[in-house]
């Protein structure tokens, strides 16, 4: 078993928001497609998720201090619905210079192929296919998938773990 940890930085949403979300995967788990989704982390953006570092903990604390005084809440539009392969669905926000400009004050993992989304399910091939209309039935339903990112969460993972957390001004 691999027990090397991760950590991750990442954008949660107002509660509004989260509700929404969380209609669509109540939506799928009544169908049985539960995913591999981390279920007690919110929905969220991820700005960064790479190996735990303890070194950096401190000064993830001084980024997210700064970033709580420096940035005020910001809108979110989610614009569609992506796939990684067929093993996640997610919604996508269109990427302001706002969301641009938090994952450049933080840039936990300098990872140049980040893609700003919001994972609904990760599972396996068939279950994605399964999915993915009742996915665009319930984003639909819901209309315009809007909301407001107002936290920054540091999380350990796995098991996930808070290990701080930042409100936006």
């Amino acid at each position: 078993m691999d027990e090397r940890k991760l950590q991750g930085l990442i954008l949660e949403f107002d509660a509004e928001t989260e509700a929404k979300m969380r209609s669509i995967n109540d939506a799928l788990d009544q169908l049985g497609m539960f995913g591999t989704q981390t279920r007690n982390v919110p929905h969220h953006i991820t700005l960064g998720i790479c190996e735990r570092n303890p070194d950096i903990e401190g000064e993830t604390a001084r980024q997210m201090k700064e970033a709580g005084r420096r940035f005020d809440a910001f809108p979110i539009r989610f614009q569609h619905i992506g796939l990684f392969g067929l093993k996640v669905i997610f919604l996508a926000p269109a990427v302001d210079w706002t969301l641009l400009e938090m994952r450049r004050h933080f840039d936990p993992c300098e990872d140049p192929n980040w893609a700003a989304h919001a994972t609904i399910l990760i599972d396996e091939r068939e279950n994605i296919l399964r999915a993915l209309p009742i996915v665009v039935e319930m984003t639909e339903r819901i209309g315009r998938m809007e909301g407001r990112v107002e936290r920054i969460g540091f999380y350990e993972f796995f098991p996930p773990k808070l290990i701080r957390m930042e409100h936006l001004k």
